[in-house]
């Protein structure tokens, strides 16, 4: 379950890359990270913790999701929820958030998910 969760984190985290991060309320002017009117890079630092433990859960979870790929999972979700957290508690007047905000915090949730069940229930080892 957890090695599912983590491919489907990456697979958000990737569709928030090309997704608005900020946009005007009339739609006119988004923000993004490698789409959008204007694109900026330094967006990339709110999605690449999770995307990073996705990353690993997807490829070296495949085979087994123990407790370490959980703890790691744990960690970074909890730093990709707390960047995107940021993102919300700052006030705002005249921008909106884009769908690539909350794919981004939809994919840190995941990977948190994923984290505190590779920990509570770590796939079996097989023989």
């Amino acid at each position: 379950m957890a090695k599912n969760l983590a491919l489907l984190a990456l697979l958000l985290g990737v569709a928030a890359l090309f997704l608005p991060i900020t946009q005007t309320p009339d739609g006119l002017i988004t923000v993004g990270v490698f789409a959008g009117t204007v694109k900026k890079t330094e967006g990339l630092l709110f999605v690449a913790p999770q995307m990073f433990a996705a990353l690993f859960g997807a490829t070296l979870g495949r085979k087994r999701f123990a407790r370490g790929l959980g703890a790691l999972h744990l960690l970074f979700g909890l730093a990709g929820c707390g960047l995107v957290g940021m993102m919300f508690s700052e006030p705002r007047q005249g921008v909106a958030f884009g769908m690539g905000t909350y794919a981004a915090l939809a994919a840190a949730v995941l990977v948190l998910l994923a984290g505190l069940i590779g920990l509570v229930k770590p796939d079996p080892k097989r023989i």
